[in-house]
């Protein structure tokens, strides 16, 4: 990957930066390179971005409160 032009991402940048590289350059798919060697080692896509936020949000959904005052306790004050 030797075009300076083409937006890149490196294997240890976070899902946020990738997403705000895809949206300042208007493209669905970042490269992922190497950074010492600048070899593809990747490709993310829009759809993996998304497919990634749709598992965090079920998973988000599912969680139970852990920490906090039992419902009954405040009650019982």
């Amino acid at each position: 990957m030797t075009d300076g032009s083409l937006p890149v991402g490196h294997p240890d940048d976070t899902v946020g930066f990738i997403a705000d590289l895809m949206l300042a350059a208007d493209t669905g798919r970042i490269p992922i390179v190497d950074r010492s060697t600048g070899k593809l080692v990747g490709l993310i896509a829009r759809k993996d971005l998304l497919r990634l936020r749709s598992s965090l949000k079920s998973a988000e959904l599912e969680r139970r409160p852990y920490f906090g005052a039992h419902p009954k306790a405040v009650t019982d004050q």
